[in-house]
């Protein structure tokens, strides 16, 4: 053994212990036989072998001391480490699977898809995009509970694991939506057979609360190159095919054709199109009466967003406001439009309309746009409107998700004192509970049900319902939908408070409606 390995940091204690011992006592044993010999110079031989003694055993137990301390240096940094790099796993794991379902999320399933583009690109090999539906799923969820739909998910999560390989990659995308990835794809005939898998993993239910749960499934396939040239349009393709396949019945699944990619152009071009609209605001406004029914007047109007299309013309909101949605567009869109319509109420005022209120459409994502509240009282305020003149309609689908953050969101507005109403009320998308427990004071009928009433008794009897339930929790309720004569009869001989559609007015500018209503103070509540 060397002098450098025996006293580096890797030397065990014990053996520098020893050979310290071993030193002293040798010093020890040299001294006592020169003490022997009585020589004149023994006594300082003894001191000196004495002393030589001690210092190898000082030296041998500060060696020990030195290596134990860098022995537990040492491990400590071990576990430093190893703490770093599980942290940097968690985060890793983080960032790319969805942490209900352990699937992997949309950003990394869009990175994977772009790679697997590029390199098919590259080698000429197929790559074949599923994506997945849950029908009925958010029903369900508000229904049953939010830990019930999680649940469900989780299972259908485990299902879909089992047909994942090193050429599969699923994804949960949103809510109940899943994506499927297949690179390599070998040929047609396997595709079908994986799609023959997957319809048959919705066929089998699902064992839940001690009850078997039945799912469908709606499902849309789109292959690269066959269809499109990119991962986003890959995405694009299978969804459209998704919606297709959704209004069959049953778990089926659609193949992407050339008639969607027409539809998913025209759709692409609004997306493109709605941010330059956005950036130059050309928007304009037209505002849709609501009739109070005791009175006959005009009370109130919907805010109706038009885009001024460069090629197509002035194009009504439900041409548009999909694309928006899908887009990210919305909250930026419904805040430039409640701009419009403070702007609109100051001018009204200004002019002697003290009365009119204005409602305006809230889709969803604007309830988790963190600034909406902030916008709308500094408009108000800039504007010097009452909260009281600007009604916010919120569509009754929205409620479906993230209901929580919405509620919270909804008493904020409440709190403003911004009425607040339900708009398409009865689609079934939205429980009691909502309406029960959300800061409602109006709810307005979806038109589908208002305009069946004088042909389906069944819509007669929705509508009645409808006109009750708002009554007896202390709300008004306004019927949308109103085209005709028998219509309006209808809704009027039942109590309904409020009636909009083409027999009340369609939409007007803004100077029309004030021509309309000749604005009569005397017989109005004033909003000052």
């Amino acid at each position: 053994m060397s002098l450098r390995s025996l006293f580096s940091a890797d030397t065990r204690p014990p053996i520098l212990l020893t050979l310290a011992w071993l030193t002293a006592l040798s010093l020890v044993a040299a001294g006592t036989i020169l003490s022997w010999q009585q020589g004149p110079f023994w006594p300082p031989l003894v001191l000196t072998c004495g002393a030589l003694a001690t210092l190898a055993l000082t030296l041998g137990q500060g060696l020990q001391r030195h290596n134990q301390l860098l022995e537990k240096t040492r491990a400590a940094l071990r576990q430093e480490t190893d703490r770093r790099v599980s942290a940097v796993a968690d985060l890793e794991r983080i960032a790319s699977n969805d942490p209900l379902t352990g699937l992997a999320n949309r950003h990394f399933f869009m990175e994977d898809l772009d790679y697997a583009v590029q390199r098919a690109r590259l080698s000429g090999e197929k790559i074949a995009v599923i994506a997945i539906d849950l029908d009925s799923f958010q029903t369900l969820n508000n229904s049953m509970g939010h830990d019930y739909g999680d649940q469900l998910l989780m299972a259908v999560a485990e299902r879909l694991r089992t047909l994942e390989d090193s050429n599969h990659l699923f994804c949960r995308a949103s809510s109940d939506d899943f994506y499927l990835r297949c690179y390599p794809l070998a040929d047609l005939e396997s595709l079908i057979h994986l799609l023959d898998r997957i319809r048959d993993l919705f066929r089998r239910p699902i064992r839940m609360d001690d009850e078997d749960r039945y799912l469908s499934a709606s499902i849309g396939v789109a292959l690269f190159p066959d269809h499109v040239g990119d991962a986003q349009s890959l995405i694009a393709s299978a969804e459209a095919a998704l919606n297709q396949a959704a209004a069959l019945s049953g778990t089926r699944y659609q193949f992407y054709n050339e008639r969607l990619h027409e539809r998913i152009r025209e759709r692409m071009e609004l997306h493109w199109g709605l941010h330059d609209a956005l950036e130059q605001r050309r928007f304009h406004l037209r505002y849709q009466p609501q009739q109070d029914l005791a009175t006959g007047q005009w009370v109130s109007a919907e805010a109706k967003l038009y885009w001024e299309h460069p090629e197509r013309g002035d194009l009504e909101p439900e041409s548009f406001m999909e694309a928006a949605l899908e887009t990210g567009l919305t909250p930026a869109i419904t805040r430039h439009t409640i701009t419009l319509v403070c702007e609109q109420l100051r001018r009204w005022r200004e002019s002697g309309a003290h009365h009119l209120t204005v409602a305006v459409n809230l889709y969803g994502p604007e309830l988790e746009d963190s600034g909406l509240v902030e916008h709308i009282a500094g408009t108000l305020r800039r504007c010097e409107i009452a909260p009281e003149a600007l009604e916010l309609e919120l569509a009754e689908a929205s409620l479906a998700s993230n209901g929580h953050q919405r509620e919270k969101q909804l008493r904020a507005l409440s709190e403003l004192g911004l009425p607040i109403s339900i708009d398409g009320f009865g689609q079934g998308t939205a429980s009691l509970a909502w309406v029960r427990d959300f800061p409602v004071h109006q709810l307005k009928i979806e038109p589908g049900f208002v305009r069946r009433v004088t042909s389906r008794h069944n819509d007669s009897v929705i509508v009645r319902a409808i006109i009750n339930l708002a009554h007896n929790l202390g709300m008004q309720v306004t019927a949308t939908g109103v085209d005709t004569d028998a219509h309006l009869t209808f809704v009027n001989a039942h109590r309904c408070d409020f009636a909009q559609g083409e027999r009340v007015s369609p939409p007007l500018a803004a100077d029309e409606l004030v021509e309309h209503i000749g604005f009569n103070r005397a017989n109005t509540t004033e909003y000052s």
